[in-house]
């Protein structure tokens, strides 16, 4: 088990640094710097009054680690459990994502409104042990993790197929659990960084209701970005830096040994090709496709199945753009 956490924890993080977060990136920084103030307060010496005025030192700020845990939590759960919730709720497939996209406007709307934050926020005062300030961190990570789709590899391409086939055990939740943590670890990097401006920087601190409306409208921009594929254009003009690592960890026997039981029934046989091989090999027999959304050039449009294709020599392409 600590072999296929340490494998999904080393797939999240080559995740986590891909150019697929790159549109990510503006949302937590900003997220991080939105943090309510801290108080300045006289110290009183008895009934004396001393005349330096103080900076009351900075209580922690846990709002970074609000985001990430919200972000951790939905995608782990909307990976192995979202076609199944939807499926049993008749919703759409885009109904997570645009679920996210609302979240994400709702939160830059309460930056730039803090009534309207205060109201996003109150429904978890009602909670024990939570700190009230900032718990829509919390809110805005659950939404980006529906928002979060980081680049295909082979860890993320294990917990997709086993998700979509209903293979859910608990090789795959751990290995969904470390690879969610992974992929976060490098965002918490980020949303600490503008935690740290906004209590340390004191041209910050003099214009931190400028800077959270600026964060706001930042995050809005992003959800317009998101809803209209536009991020698409940054992912196509970046050069994928981290295929390099990816094929290494995809040709790696150690992780296709680890990884083919999360594939469920065929998966051990699957182990027994390596991809970009010489020479054909036997994978064993082909599974029947599960989780595609639309097909192509296939009668009336209807799917295709292994029995319909039994005896043909048949080239599938499928369409998943550069991320799952």
């Amino acid at each position: 088990m600590l072999t296929l956490a340490f494998i999904g924890l080393v797939g999240g993080l080559i995740t986590g640094v891909s150019p697929c977060v790159l549109p990510m990136l503006p949302i937590i920084f900003f997220a991080g710097t939105a943090g309510k103030p801290t108080p300045q307060q006289p110290r009183a010496d008895g009934d004396v009054l001393v005349e330096e005025v103080e900076i009351a030192k900075p209580r922690r700020d846990f709002r970074p680690l609000k985001i990430i845990a919200g972000i951790v939590v939905s995608f782990s759960i909307f990976t192995l459990a979202g076609s199944v919730i939807l499926s049993a709720l008749g919703l759409p497939d885009s109904f997570l994502r645009w679920g996210g996209l609302t979240v994400l406007t709702l939160v830059g709307l309460g930056l730039i409104f803090p009534a309207l934050g205060h109201w996003i926020e109150k429904p978890f005062y009602r909670l024990p042990k939570i700190n009230r300030n900032d718990n829509g961190a919390f809110v805005l990570g659950l939404g980006l993790g529906t928002l979060y789709v980081p680049c295909a590899g082979p860890v993320l391409a294990a917990i997709t197929v086993a998700g979509a086939t209903g293979n859910v055990g608990w090789r795959t939740v751990v290995l969904t659990v470390s690879f969610a943590i992974g992929a976060a670890l490098p965002l918490l990097i980020f949303a600490s960084a503008g935690s740290r401006i906004s209590q340390r920087v004191k041209a910050y601190r003099d214009h931190q209701r400028a800077f959270r409306i600026g964060g706001g409208i930042v995050m809005i921009l992003l959800a317009i970005a998101l809803a209209f594929n536009i991020t698409d254009v940054i992912q196509r003009s970046l050069p994928s830096y981290t295929s390099g690592l990816e094929k290494k960890v995809a040709e790696n026997k150690t992780v296709q040994g680890v990884l083919a039981p999360a594939l469920g029934k065929g998966g051990q046989e699957l182990a027994k090709c390596t991809p970009g091989a010489a020479e054909l090999a036997t994978c064993g027999a082909a599974p029947e496709f599960t989780g595609t959304q639309k097909w192509f050039n296939t009668p009336g449009g209807k799917p295709a199945t292994i029995a319909g294709l039994k005896g043909k020599v048949i080239l599938v392409d499928f369409w998943a753009y550069s991320c799952i």
